[in-house]
């Protein structure tokens, strides 16, 4: 998947996750034009906004979810 794509799919989820843009936006501590952005495909977290949207959705979502250029894809543990 491209990588604003996969910023964009799971900035829908924290959403889903948050119940609105404004409540993500309030948890992670940025705008709700920056959601927005995202979710337009405008722009791309930088690493400690990663950090805090991931921090937002209490780890349902790593920061690579939400900057994938700056951070390694978590690694599945089989059990």
């Amino acid at each position: 998947m491209e990588s604003k794509e996969l910023v964009k799919q799971s900035v829908l989820k924290a959403i889903e996750i948050c119940g609105t843009q404004d409540k993500l936006a309030e948890r992670a501590g940025i705008t709700q034009g920056a959601v927005g952005k995202y979710i337009r495909k405008e722009a791309m977290p930088r690493g400690e906004t990663a950090k805090r949207l991931s921090k937002a959705v209490n780890g349902a979502l790593s920061p690579y979810h939400f900057a994938p250029l700056i951070f390694d894809e978590p690694v599945k543990i089989s059990p």
